[in-house]
């Protein structure tokens, strides 16, 4: 890697800080969103909210809070499949004449979403739509008038919004300011962006990463953007979903994601993923290039 300049870093440093936009929800602006924020961690984790079958966001692998508010298999599903010790399976005995709801593809983090203003893989809805009626499938359905009924959640609709009883509007606002409270803020990389490290290769390769482009998705604190990309194509050079351009994903938290790509085409630290990745993006990495790459996003993408 060549040596940079401390003028030529603070201009990429600046650069990247400047690119990065916070989109709060605000559907509810008289709130109290410490108590909102609350009921939203308890909804996203609820049993009770699917409106088709007893699902939460984080449902038995998708947005796991243990996992950056990412999946832990890279099948994605809420009826018809399991996690059994071999992994995450579709069941063997489930009824024939009952259809699944399986996801082949793989779910991404919500983590970050803050970051954001779509959601779904196409970007086919502003992300305070996706839990409602209009959007998704099982668990993206939230049955509204179940919550209703929960007596925890009408003590805290009662002290965030000071109502009796929710509409479809206040549990959504609750959800988004749950998840929008996630940021990045451990890695080594935003620290760097906030000055709190120097860190030479970190210096270097950011700076690299800048003059390729790699930052025109990947914006900001938040790693991601609202522009789109191409499917990563697998080994083969196939692609096995429905689209070749997909939204951004951040390029953060890959330690907890069995495969970062949208179809789980490449495992996370798949040198010949990430490669595909850029190829297919229009960028050329040396080896050096390559090799510095990988380091910094197992250094500095992840929170250990």
């Amino acid at each position: 890697m060549q040596a940079v300049s401390s003028d030529r870093v603070k201009e990429v440093r600046d650069s990247i800080n400047n690119q990065t936009q916070r989109y709060y929800t605000n559907l509810v602006p008289d709130r109290d969103k410490a108590v909102s924020t609350e009921l939203g961690g308890i909804i996203f984790n609820s049993q009770a909210m699917g409106l088709n079958t007893n699902a939460s966001c984080a449902g038995s692998s998708c947005h796991m809070p243990s996992n950056n508010l990412g999946p832990i298999a890279k099948m994605q599903g809420g009826e018809g499949v399991l996690f059994m010790k071999d992994g995450f399976v579709e069941c063997k005995f489930y009824p024939k004449n009952l259809g699944k709801d399986i996801m082949e593809i793989n779910t991404p983090m919500s983590r970050g979403i803050v970051f954001k203003q779509l959601a779904l893989s196409k970007g086919q809805a502003r992300k305070e739509e996706q839990p409602s009626l209009m959007f998704g499938a099982t668990v993206h359905q939230i049955d509204f008038d179940k919550l209703n009924q929960i007596d925890v959640m009408e003590y805290y609709v009662a002290n965030a919004f000071k109502l009796s009883q929710a509409e479809e509007i206040h549990y959504t606002q609750a959800l988004m300011d749950y998840q929008e409270q996630f940021e990045w803020d451990e890695t080594k990389y935003v620290q760097w962006l906030d000055g709190k490290n120097n860190y030479k290769y970190i210096a270097e390769t950011v700076t690299m990463l800048w003059d390729k482009g790699c930052m025109k998705c990947h914006g900001g604190a938040g790693g991601i953007s609202d522009e789109f990309g191409n499917v990563v194509l697998n080994s083969t050079g196939n692609n096995p979903t429905d689209t070749t351009r997909v939204l951004t994903r951040s390029w953060f938290g890959g330690n907890t994601m069995p495969a970062m790509y949208w179809g789980g085409s490449y495992a996370t630290d798949s040198r010949a993923g990430d490669e595909k990745h850029f190829s297919q993006e229009g960028i050329t990495l040396t080896d050096a290039e390559m090799d510095a790459w990988i380091y910094f996003r197992n250094q500095c993408l992840n929170i250990k």
